[in-house]
């Protein structure tokens, strides 16, 4: 989808499998009967007088795609007459946001979006040049896509103005979260159905993370299967009925929603976070039971991948196990390996030289120094999936980044990799002084996590 979804918060990545797999063709509504989705564009495009006073409004060539500009798979095309006017059929794989361009001898004059959804009629009356004024797109589906990034757009201003006046209370905060929320979940309620408005109603339920958590996991039980974002939806609630109530009601949380999940698409999406709340809870042998019956029931290679992954987690790197043996060259020329660390703590942290690994360097950092510098019970050791040494000492040129690092010049195929089931970066695991694992953590707001985790395993007696 091109329409990039304005999200208040990042979603926090916790104790979990790796990975959620979407089958092709999961989210947005069911295709029309042949798999075609049919709707009609009529537009009127004209010249302001004051600009070029002939009335001669041919060449406005109007374009409706799939896709990134320069790779486009175009649905419709067309080029006005004298009178400005194109009228068009327009045939989409599936009801969705593309791209909607008009240009006129070889300039693009305005680029936007348009919902192409079945039997939708958009129309357009465009005087150019338009200056800041925006292309109104008529029709059901398109007003009520106006209308949610109206919302988003008001919603992001406020937020913004609380932020220049210095605002620290949360509460006023929290006040304008649940409005936007309040709004937005109204706009999905009037308009069911539409594009636009089952991302209003997702949007609503993801905005209300960390700020009314009872609501989120009550609304996302009404989440229609086939919203954009109903696989996001599903995994935020597991997380956040997790932390409200504990990993079992996590997993009772899921196997409602499997009841609803009818599509194979959605049934994935949820399968998939039900085996996470399984493995949360420590339910192993039904985690495992249910990563097979996907690579039955789903042929498609991403789903067997990931339920081969999952499969591995399960059966070698959950809590309790003892953690896959290594040995690895650091930068210093050492030589370490699982046992150069016995009777300490351990943290093993994969990573790409990137933005991913640079937004956690500062509180990487921090924690190094409160928990690491000086102590003789804990150790981090950094791998690096970079194979390029000379990338990998351009990012750590002017950049403190203390702990023992090490560089896999055979990236993903580095036997570690491979015995860590690393796929997705950055990825951390504590292992305790005995070397057992005590938790693999994956991504971004992990950190707590192993923070948490960490802190458990050093107040262990040695």
């Amino acid at each position: 989808m091109s329409f990039l979804v304005y999200s208040l918060r990042s979603c926090a990545a916790s104790l979990c499998l790796a990975s959620v797999v979407v089958l092709a063709g999961c989210g947005g509504e069911p295709s029309a009967v042949d798999g075609t989705i049919r709707s009609h564009f009529w537009g009127a495009f004209a010249v302001d007088a004051a600009v070029d006073s002939v009335a001669d409004y041919r060449g406005f060539e109007v374009l409706i795609a799939d896709g990134l500009p320069g790779e486009w798979d175009t649905l419709a095309y067309g080029v006005s007459g004298p009178d400005g006017i194109v009228e068009m059929e327009v045939t989409a794989p599936r009801a969705d946001i593309f791209t909607l361009q008009v240009s006129r001898s070889g300039a693009a004059l305005v680029r936007d979006e348009i919902v192409v959804a079945d039997g939708d009629s958009a129309t357009v009356k465009v005087t150019f040049p338009l200056g800041s004024r925006p292309m109104l797109i008529r029709s059901r589906e398109n007003a009520v896509l106006m209308g949610f990034k109206n919302t988003l757009a008001t919603h992001a201003m406020a937020i913004q103005e609380l932020q220049r006046a210095g605002e620290s209370d949360p509460a006023p905060y929290r006040n304008r979260v649940l409005q936007s929320a309040e709004i937005l979940w109204g706009l999905g309620e009037t308009n069911p159905g539409t594009i636009a408005g089952e991302l209003a109603s997702s949007q609503s339920i993801l905005l209300l993370q960390d700020v009314n958590d009872s609501l989120l996991v009550a609304r996302s039980q009404v989440i229609d299967q086939f919203n954009p974002n109903f696989q996001t939806v599903v995994e935020t609630a597991r997380r956040t009925e997790m932390l409200l109530h504990g990993s079992p009601a996590a997993v009772t949380l899921m196997q409602g929603f499997l009841e609803r999940a009818t599509d194979p698409g959605p049934r994935v999406a949820v399968l998939t976070e039900l085996i996470i709340a399984y493995r949360d809870n420590l339910q192993v042998d039904e985690a495992v039971t249910l990563a097979q019956q996907m690579k039955v029931e789903f042929q498609d290679s991403s789903v067997t991948a990931w339920a081969d992954r999952a499969l591995y987690d399960l059966q070698n790197l959950m809590p309790g196990m003892a953690a896959p043996d290594f040995q690895a060259v650091t930068t210093a020329g050492d030589t370490i390996s699982l046992a150069s660390f016995r009777g300490r703590a351990l943290l093993l942290e994969f990573y790409a030289p990137g933005p991913a690994f640079e937004r956690e360097l500062n509180v990487r950092n921090a924690f190094y120094r409160a928990t690491v510098e000086g102590a003789d019970r804990f150790e981090m050791v950094s791998f690096s999936l970079q194979p390029d040494r000379d990338l990998n000492a351009a990012f750590f040129q002017d950049r403190d980044i203390p702990g023992i690092h090490v560089f896999l010049e055979e990236s993903l195929d580095a036997a570690i990799v491979e015995h860590y089931n690393i796929n997705l970066l950055p990825t951390r695991f504590v292992i305790d002084a005995d070397g057992v694992l005590v938790g693999k953590y994956v991504r971004d707001n992990a950190t707590q996590a192993f923070q948490d985790a960490l802190t458990v395993s050093l107040r262990r007696p040695s």
